[in-house]
């Protein structure tokens, strides 16, 4: 009909301006070509300047000193294999010698980089191309001779970024291998990267289980084990009702026949004041599993039975619930007299919780709030705990899609961060229901104690106010992602400042607001300093000596 084809260009990015220009406004190709005897010389460079063409809009372009070709940061490509498992090329004259001696890739160089270079030991293997680059002709990392100093060294950082080629998850071990190359700092060859607690693990999956890269069952195992350390019972049934309720391991009843007796132990101590003979038996671990049954009805409204658990039998057993709060009860009453009357001999850095209780500084946004979370909590003593979650995708076929990098980039509202940086003493926010009403979404925490895989933190805020608490990884989905990931982590985040959103029906003695970037909805400055009741005890900060206050005259009618 046409007798030519239609060209439609979408044009969504200026990085393909000289393709749309040429293409587009080219015209007809130019074709030279002129008759000539076989031994005349053949001018390539004046017929590439014949060829050659240029469009009015590139040479616009030229002419405003505009980039044809954008490319900023550079971006390295770094290969992924298994141990022997690169690409050799070969021919029939050097199969043999490459065979014996294969050429070295961009993961053997960082490997032999890391056994002779000190400063190479603290990288991960993205982050080598920052600081050398790579000597395609002699394969090898070569330390950068331009940019940016990096104190304490002689090394030099640029904008370069080492970008991991993807591996599918069907490729287990190369995908495995993959994700702790972006853990593991400075690893001197394939065996060292298996090595975990100086034990070579067999693959790279147990590795990766060993080290808590990847979600099983046995992570709410060591949970359970650690918590058995320092819990009372009771907590530890709330603990072991969070994570049967939240969690969903695969198999709940083999984590109750491991950890009955420790959920049991009150009982059996209750039992003993009365029959010092009794031991724990059938009859107490029922009691267990009704108080147990119980706690996950007020959390998610489901029997034991429906979470996988075998439930208890209800005719004929007397509860001992109330026997037990009475005793754990006496004990608190008793520890708080001595602590008001000992008041005096406490010093302030051993009260800095309960004063922090009725302060907070608020933000408009998430990433001022984490900045200010930041700095105040380097300013405490003590070490601090690091905590990365696990970020998978939802639909296994879109994992190539997404690498596991680029999870742990993404900062979705209302979740935790991938990189969860804790110290004793701080305080903090949790971000899902776990055991309303003691454990709310916004409840207020102050950490109290760090272990590897659950987190002892006293609440602040609320009727449960004072009491001592476990919290488990959970996992979380969130909803405003294009794509499902799920990601488990603590819920909870540092709560020396928090978002103005956030702060929302909560009272506080004394509110700092920082401005630093001005409210950008309806009554959100109105909300920040309504947080205390006198203005006396409200402090802004905003640059100018003014800020801007979000309006709808429409929601006001």
């Amino acid at each position: 009909m046409f007798e030519a084809h239609i060209n439609v260009e979408y044009c969504n990015s200026v990085k393909s301006i000289k393709y749309i220009c040429k293409y587009v406004n080219k015209g007809s190709d130019m074709a030279v070509f002129r008759l000539e005897n076989e031994n005349g010389a053949l001018d390539e460079i004046m017929q590439y300047l014949m060829g050659r063409y240029t469009s009015t809009n590139e040479g616009v372009w030229h002419i405003l000193s505009f980039s044809i070709h954008e490319r900023y940061p550079p971006v390295v490509h770094l290969s992924v294999h298994l141990e022997n498992g690169q690409r050799v090329y070969f021919t029939a004259d050097n199969a043999e010698e490459r065979a014996a001696n294969p050429p070295n890739t961009t993961l053997t160089a960082f490997f032999l980089l890391c056994q002779q270079d000190a400063f190479a030991r603290t990288l991960l293997y993205p982050e080598v191309p920052k600081y050398y680059t790579w000597n395609a002709s002699r394969k090898v990392f070569c330390k950068r001779k331009q940019g940016a100093a990096v104190p304490g060294s002689d090394m030099r950082a640029s904008d370069a970024l080492g970008r991991v080629y993807t591996v599918h998850p069907n490729n287990d071990e190369c995908y495995y291998l993959r994700l702790l190359l972006h853990t593991v700092r400075g690893p001197t060859s394939f065996t060292d990267l298996k090595t975990v607690d100086g034990e070579v693990c067999e693959t790279y999956r147990e590795a990766c289980q060993r080290r808590g890269l990847l979600e099983n069952d046995q992570h709410w195992d060591t949970t359970l084990a650690e918590a058995c350390l320092s819990c009372f019972p009771s907590q530890l049934r709330s603990l072991f009702a969070i994570i049967i309720t939240s969690c969903a391991p695969s198999n709940p009843q083999s984590l109750w026949e491991k950890y009955k007796e420790s959920l049991s132990e009150d009982i059996l101590r209750e039992q003993r004041r009365t029959n010092p003979e009794v031991n724990f038996c059938a009859e107490i671990f029922n009691q267990a599993l009704i108080l147990l049954e119980d706690k996950c009805i007020s959390i998610s409204s489901k029997t034991l039975s429906e979470l996988g658990l075998h439930g208890p039998s209800r005719t004929g057993a007397e509860l001992v619930q109330s026997e037990v709060l009475r005793e754990r009860n006496y004990i608190t009453e008793e520890l708080q007299r001595f602590v008001q009357d000992n008041e005096p001999l406490l010093v302030p850095d051993q009260r800095n919780h309960q004063w922090l209780c009725d302060r907070a500084i608020l933000a408009p946004m998430n990433d001022g709030v984490n900045k200010i979370n930041t700095e105040i909590q380097n300013q405490l003593p003590g070490p601090a705990a690091t905590y990365e979650s696990i970020d998978t995708v939802v639909d296994r076929e879109q994992a190539v899609c997404y690498p596991t990098e680029f999870l742990n980039s993404l900062e979705p509202p209302g979740m935790p961060l991938h990189r969860l940086v804790l110290k004793v003493g701080s305080p903090i926010m949790l971000l899902r229901n776990m055991d309303p009403p003691k454990l709310c979404n916004g409840t207020r925490l102050c950490v109290k104690n760090l272990m590897p895989n659950v987190i002892e933190a006293t609440i602040l805020t609320g009727k449960a106010k004072g009491e001592d608490v476990f919290i488990p990884r959970i996992p979380m989905i969130p909803t405003d992602m294009p794509f499902d990931f799920k990601r488990l982590q603590f819920p909870v985040r540092l709560a020396f400042a928090i978002t103005i959103n956030k702060a929302q029906g909560q009272s506080l003695r004394v509110a700092g607001i920082n401005l630093e970037t001005p409210c950008f909805s309806h009554g959100q400055l109105y909300v920040a300093c309504s947080r205390v009741g006198t203005p006396k005890r409200l402090y802004i900060y905003a640059p100018d000596g003014k800020t801007r206050n979000i309006v709808y005259p429409n929601a006001l009618c």
